[in-house]
């Protein structure tokens, strides 16, 4: 029965079913990502042939990078290490994808996965905005606007502050692919799509308070007007409409105003939004004060770091009361806030190496296919938000996490397996790196 539901390609409904599973909660996610991984066993026992094909360098980088951190918490836990094979679930998703992908038509997959994600953006859109005029949404989750949290949750839950997040890095792919596709319409027609996709796109995150989340998404849409002249002055125009909206709802909202020029004030250096005390740089605000907590954590672990979501207990010692920050009373948190970080000083120099080179392949082989074959419309819609995800100066999410991480994970497994079947169809033409 697993045989047949492997051979029918059955298992590709549990990846259709990863962007619901973030709006169902944490275990849906979990559940999720768990039977991927138990599928992604049983093709390698079933359909070994065709599981080997999948194992380009790209492939075994990543494969290295997961087997040396497991074997890090091996040496730092003991036993106790054996909880950390939960992570083998993001480089499961990796490659179940590419497995896909090398027996189909992803044009087949991503034209339904693509319309399940913007179905669910319209959704979650539209229930922020009932959120933000009533204080509750569809399914009676509270916003925080009157307390001193200030925060939209949409349908993600109480104290769920990652709307903007999810949208940015789940659904983005698809609002950038059909923004892609309007490039044949008559122009006051593409216009129009263009101008209500980015408008809906960027005031969606905007008005959830995710600083980072928007401007990572306005990031996406510039880096998209580079890469397709076609859609420049549409875009162009579409972005200065929604500029001067923004502007006008800040105008209107002490909240936004606030939060958004308190987040540029922490940015240029003049103020950090949490202590309210003048700064001589970024490093005295919390999030610098976290960066260079965890620069000394790597220097106290260079060779294999202090051990994945260790973060949450070094920041704590007393050999790191001595930053240079005046936040550094306020160091700690669950996770460094920068996933490059993160895996530098919990995992350690070795696997941080394989990472970037990883990151880097993906980064060479996406260029060499947009320069050879620039209308590859779904690489370029995953290509943009990748780039924009792996800024290294951006806060983010733990890359280990359940939430966090498997968003992450999610779109360096697509761009991975996308490059992977784009480069595998002309092999004479495309040398994978």
């Amino acid at each position: 029965m697993i045989k047949k539901f492997i051979t029918n390609d059955h298992y590709i409904y549990l990846i259709y079913f990863i962007p619901i599973s973030f709006i169902l909660g944490q275990s849906a996610v979990s559940i999720n990502f768990f039977f991927i991984s138990l599928f992604t066993f049983f093709i390698f026992f079933f359909d070994k042939l065709n599981f080997k094909k999948i194992f380009d360098l790209n492939t075994k980088l990543i494969f290295f990078f997961f087997f040396l951190i497991f074997f890090i918490q091996i040496i730092l836990y003991g036993v106790n290490g054996l909880k950390y094979l939960y992570l083998i679930r993001f480089l499961a998703v990796i490659c179940i994808l590419k497995y896909y992908f090398l027996k189909n038509d992803f044009n087949i997959f991503f034209n339904k996965y693509f319309k399940i994600l913007l179905s669910i953006f319209i959704f979650i859109f539209i229930d922020l905005i009932i959120q933000r005029t009533f204080g509750a949404d569809i399914f009676g989750y509270k916003s925080t606007i009157d307390t001193n949290i200030n925060r939209l949750t949409g349908p993600f839950g109480n104290n769920e502050y990652i709307p903007g997040s999810y949208i940015f890095h789940i659904c983005s792919p698809a609002v950038i692919y059909f923004i892609c596709n309007f490039y044949k319409k008559n122009f006051f027609f593409k216009f129009l799509m263009i101008l209500a996709l980015i408008e809906l796109f960027l005031l969606g995150i905007f008005i959830t308070g995710e600083r980072t989340s928007f401007l990572m998404a306005f990031l996406s849409i510039i880096l998209l007007a580079m890469i397709k002249k076609n859609l420049r002055l549409e875009i162009l125009v579409s972005l200065i409409i929604c500029i001067f909206t923004i502007f006008y709802i800040s105008n209107k909202n002490s909240y936004y105003k606030e939060r958004y020029l308190i987040f540029l004030e922490t940015v240029f250096t003049k103020k950090d939004s949490l202590t309210k005390t003048n700064n001589t740089n970024f490093f005295n605000s919390q999030w610098g004060a976290h960066y260079l907590t965890s620069i000394e954590i790597f220097k106290s672990n260079i060779l294999i770091g202090s051990g994945v979501r260790s973060f949450r207990v070094e920041c704590g010692k007393d050999k790191y009361n001595n930053i240079n920050s005046t936040s550094k009373n306020i160091r700690c948190s669950t996770h460094p806030h920068n996933f490059y970080l993160e895996i530098l000083s919990e995992t350690g120099i070795l696997s941080f190496v394989i990472f970037i080179v990883y990151i880097a392949s993906n980064i060479i082989n996406s260029l060499k296919l947009l320069f050879y074959k620039k209308e590859f419309v779904i690489l370029i819609s995953f290509f943009v938000v990748f780039l924009s995800m792996i800024w290294p100066l951006r806060a983010t999410g733990s890359i280990f996490s359940n939430f966090a991480g498997s968003m992450i994970w999610l779109n360096i497994a697509f761009i991975s397996a996308i490059n992977f079947k784009l480069l595998q169809k002309d092999k004479n033409t495309y040398n994978s790196i």
